[in-house]
């Protein structure tokens, strides 16, 4: 393990502890005996202290949120999903339904009635319905600090009305705006999707407490294919409800799609500085140009610098070999055919935009091909092993250290994609694997005993995408809030090819998570302390135990954040709830991902999930494991399930 490791402390297990505890004590401190026990030995805890400290994207709680919606809410919360939006949002005030009251325009008044009756709808009116109920909710005093305006379905939306919004909200409050997408071949429709689509994108870099929710780039037409009409997504108001819940989680400390910020987890898993000052200032100035080639052709801009960062340095200069900037080496036939990039040397801002949009389009060409979504993980690693030349030693190195076909075939062996990811492929590192060793040096040139010191593409990628740029966060960052357990538990817990981990160290996105949701009482002050008494006298690091990692789960999904993280409680919790059942599960083919269960005749708590369409268990163990992803198997117990 790297000694320069910034953001955990060393501690010590040396003895052998019960599987979950039941009772536990706060320490509100570690006492420098404890201290100098823990440091003599190799198993990291969890330091709430530490450096890293990301603005990680948060729930926005329903209960600070107002909604004024039309007839995609109403179907989101009544006619097909069933609640999705209250579920999402416990406490959101979105007024009544009522299908007989309609008003102009939008109909807003089809899915916010508590104030709209009484309220005069104008004829004529483009959107009367929702900005007079929003007048209505202003002047009564009851505007909440987060309002989601989620109209226009019917006439689309102007720059003026939307002006008028954001005027009635204040800029105290923030605003989320859900942007437009139908399949309906009505050429007026159509017309007033794109104008009120590019409205709202005027409108939002000129405010900053405004967000839109992109459904457009999102909605896909198969969510439309039970709709004759075109106009409602109704096998897809899950999606949509989503898509606002990420735009509303923007605000609340992270970094979403509209900020200006540029790098997101600027560290790697042993707190190395990924990307340098003036590798991000050379970013900022090419960030234009990347966006314009994300907007054509759906690449993530950040994948585009990371590419240009390992081919061509960030410079905006033609190397000698006709590759260009991006080094493309099979578009240019190895710079000898017509698509050679001359003369060498330096290129005008049009010639450097040609090369982004050539680069782009290559990596679509890629992406479409690929077997994963580019919106995954493994999407964006096997985009990068496509780009590089997916070289069969690379497949042979993955399945030497370990992963599965699947994992080498999206570049998990390649260098170029994964170096410096983890200890095992870092050649930095005094545990890195001897399997790791050996790479292309040339074009058709490899090596066996050839190291890359540089990161690969996949670290450079993680360490922009959509965080903060305080220089000071942690690699593979909790991004919670997506209401769906299954997520949130495999952005928390070690993935199980990399579960080795979960003996020795907690993963930052499990860190992070226990520092955005134990933040009151008695929980905040074991956050603080860092560990907690078992009861015996033994201290366990937060985070190292069955209940607090099953709790974090639920906490950070944004489901439930008042679900307990100990045992004692959580049984109690789950015995009394309104949002949870006991269900009788007998043997995995009645599992589901999101169960939760107690077993070991009370004394452990675990939760299922599914990766890749098989059942698998996310568990922790007091003082044994932080949480990590395992092979499913089925034991007797108690299983809960979230009431439908």
């Amino acid at each position: 393990m790297r000694k320069s490791l910034k953001k955990w402390f060393l501690v010590a297990i040396s003895f052998l502890l019960s599987l979950c505890p039941n009772f536990v004590h706060a320490q509100s401190y570690l006492d420098q005996s404890t201290m100098d026990f823990y440091s003599q030995n190799n198993i990291l805890f969890y330091d709430p202290t530490g450096g890293c400290n990301p603005r990680a994207v948060m729930p926005v709680l329903g209960k600070n949120v107002t909604w004024i919606g039309d007839s995609y809410s109403e179907g989101a919360e009544l006619d097909v999903s069933g609640n999705l939006i209250s579920k999402a949002f416990p406490g959101v005030d979105i007024g009544d339904f009522d299908s007989s009251v309609q008003g102009n325009g939008t109909q807003s008044a089809t899915s916010y009635l508590k104030r709209s009756k009484g309220v005069s709808y104008d004829a004529g009116e483009d959107n009367p319905g929702g900005i007079k109920i929003l007048e209505k909710i202003v002047n009564d005093g009851e505007l909440r600090p987060y309002l989601v305006f989620a109209l226009g379905a019917n006439n689309g939306i102007t720059e003026d009305e939307i002006e008028k919004v954001l005027n009635l909200a204040g800029s105290d409050t923030k605003v989320v705006f859900a942007n437009f997408y139908m399949t309906t071949d009505d050429a007026a429709t159509q017309d007033y999707i794109k104008s009120s689509n590019d409205a709202l994108e005027k409108a939002l870099n000129e405010h900053s407490n405004m967000r839109v929710a992109d459904w457009a780039s999102i909605a896909k037409p198969e969510y439309y294919s039970s709709d004759p009409s075109g106009v409602h997504p109704f096998t897809g108001y899950k999606e949509w409800v989503n898509t606002i819940s990420k735009a509303l989680s923007s605000f609340s400390g992270g970094i979403g799609e509209n900020s200006d910020e540029t790098v997101g987890n600027n560290q790697n898993y042993a707190g190395e500085t990924v990307w340098s000052e003036e590798q991000l200032a050379a970013i900022n100035n090419n960030k234009p140009v990347y966006q314009k080639a994300e907007e054509q052709f759906g690449i993530p801009w950040q994948l585009i610098a990371t590419v240009h960062r390992l081919e061509g340095g960030l410079t905006r200069s033609n190397p000698s070999n006709g590759q260009g900037v991006y080094q493309l080496y099979t578009y240019t036939a190895g710079g000898t055919n017509e698509n050679a990039f001359l003369p060498e040397g330096p290129v005008d801002d049009e010639e450097f935009e040609r090369q982004t949009l050539i680069v782009a389009e290559q990596l679509k060409a890629m992406a479409d091909s690929s077997k994963s979504p580019l919106d995954s993980d493994d999407g964006i690693k096997e985009v990068l092993f496509r780009f590089n030349g997916k070289a069969p030693e690379y497949i042979d190195k993955a399945l030497a250290l370990g992963f599965t076909k699947a994992q080498a075939e999206v570049g998990e062996g390649s260098p170029y994609v994964m170096n410096r990811y983890d200890a095992k492929r870092d050649p930095n590192s005094d545990s890195v694997d001897p399997a790791w060793l050996g790479r292309y040096v040339t074009d058709g040139g490899y090596k066996d005993d050839a190291s890359q010191y540089d990161f690969g593409g996949f670290v450079l990628y993680k360490a922009l995408a959509g965080a903060s740029s305080d220089g000071n966060v942690c690699f593979s960052q909790f991004v919670g809030g997506n209401f769906d357990l299954n997520e949130t538990a495999a952005q928390i817990a070690w993935p199980e090819a990399e579960q080795w981990n979960s003996t020795s160290q907690i993963s930052p996105g499990y860190a992070e998570a226990i520092k955005q949701t134990w933040t009151s009482g008695y929980e905040l002050t074991v956050a603080q302390a860092g560990a907690f008494n078992r009861g015996d006298g033994t201290m366990i690091p937060v985070g190292k135990s069955c209940d607090n990692f099953v709790g974090t789960v639920v906490r950070a999904s944004g489901i439930d954040p008042n679900f307990p993280v100990w045992l004692g409680d959580q049984k109690d919790y789950l015995a009394s709830s309104d949002m949870w059942e006991l269900v009788e599960v007998t043997d995995s083919s009645q599992a589901m991902p999101g169960d939760i269960r107690i077993e070991n005749g009370g004394g452990h708590i675990l939760m299922i999930v599914e990766v890749d369409g098989e059942l698998k268990v996310a568990s922790a163990s007091s003082g044994e494991r932080f949480g990590d992803i395992s092979s499913y198997y089925y034991q007797p117990g108690l299983t809960y399930r979230l009431k439908v």
